[in-house]
């Protein structure tokens, strides 16, 4: 084992939920993959995932996690992908979570 022990802070995101409609949760996680692809050494570009989703009668809410700098990039995304799907950007007053 290696003598120099350290702990890195090695990435600092932010997590979204977005509802999106039953239907076109498969497509929000394709087209999120895509545009949010990172560039692993080993593996070449690996395709983004959502953290998580979940079933709601209101519609899937989906969990992702984007770099800090990127967060408007996400928003930008998020408004092209509903345009192409014909569908209205709701826009909440964004709060911190709350742990519980």
């Amino acid at each position: 084992m290696s003598e120099n022990k350290e702990v890195i802070i090695y990435w600092k995101s932010i997590q979204l939920t977005v509802i999106i409609p039953e239907e076109l949760v498969w497509v929000f996680a394709l087209a999120f993959g895509k545009e949010f692809a990172c560039d692993d050494s080993h593996c070449g570009w690996t395709p983004a995932k959502m953290d998580s989703y979940r079933y709601h009668p209101n519609g899937y809410h989906v969990k992702v996690s984007v770099w800090v700098p990127q967060e408007q990039k996400f928003y930008d995304f998020l408004e092209k992908f509903c345009k192409e799907n014909n569908l209205p950007v709701r826009k909440k007053d964004l709060k911190p979570g709350i742990a519980r």
